[in-house]
């Protein structure tokens, strides 16, 4: 479902979930500065890290991925310039799949 040719970003600041596919599609054109179109897949983290949300636009509409982690956290890709990172599809599939939290005993 998701092209394999897609510009994947990950935006820095966190967002919340709450948002709509409208309310990320403003989101995410203020982040790449100008209105999310096909070819561009933006991703989004709430504060703690436990929901992530990517949105992207393919010829027929708009399209949402949500992924709410039970027993892990999303990493967050470093060396960004404070709004967004560009990453690849294998770095945006370590980013979906998340990192398990460390379990105290």
């Amino acid at each position: 479902m998701i092209p394999p040719s897609l510009r994947i970003l990950v935006c820095e600041q966190p967002v919340d979930m709450r948002r709509s596919f409208d309310g990320l599609a403003y989101v995410a054109s203020q982040a790449i500065g100008g209105e999310l179109s096909p070819g561009v897949l933006v991703c989004f983290l709430n504060k703690p890290k436990s929901h992530i949300k990517a949105i992207w636009r393919d010829p027929t509409g708009v399209c949402l991925l949500y992924k709410r982690a039970h027993e892990a956290k999303f990493c967050l890709p470093t060396g960004g310039n404070g709004q967004v990172i560009q990453i690849d599809g294998t770095q945006l599939a370590h980013l979906v799949a998340g990192v398990t939290k460390s379990h105290k005993k």
